[in-house]
């Protein structure tokens, strides 16, 4: 009985999460920002990217190496090896 109970809970609970949100449609102002917060971070991606293309340009091999990316980037970084 007590799993049961579980199991029905537990359905309950996550219809709830499953159910789409009723919600009234955005307003043109917040559509625009929404969009301009997008393209702003395309923008950062793509500098991104040329930064890190930069960095590999200034010493290939150390970027080949099995430590070059924590040399190039420190420790903390997670980074692409090429």
């Amino acid at each position: 009985m007590r799993i049961f109970l579980n199991l029905a809970l537990t359905l309950v609970l996550s219809t709830q999460l499953v159910l789409p949100q009723q919600s009234k449609a955005r307003s043109d102002s917040e559509l625009a920002a929404i969009t301009a917060r997008g393209r702003m971070r395309a923008e950062q991606d793509v500098a991104s990217r040329y930064a890190t293309d930069a960095v590999v340009g200034l010493k290939p091999a150390l970027w080949r190496s099995s430590q070059g990316a924590n040399q190039v980037f420190g420790d903390s970084a997670v980074c692409r090896k090429q």
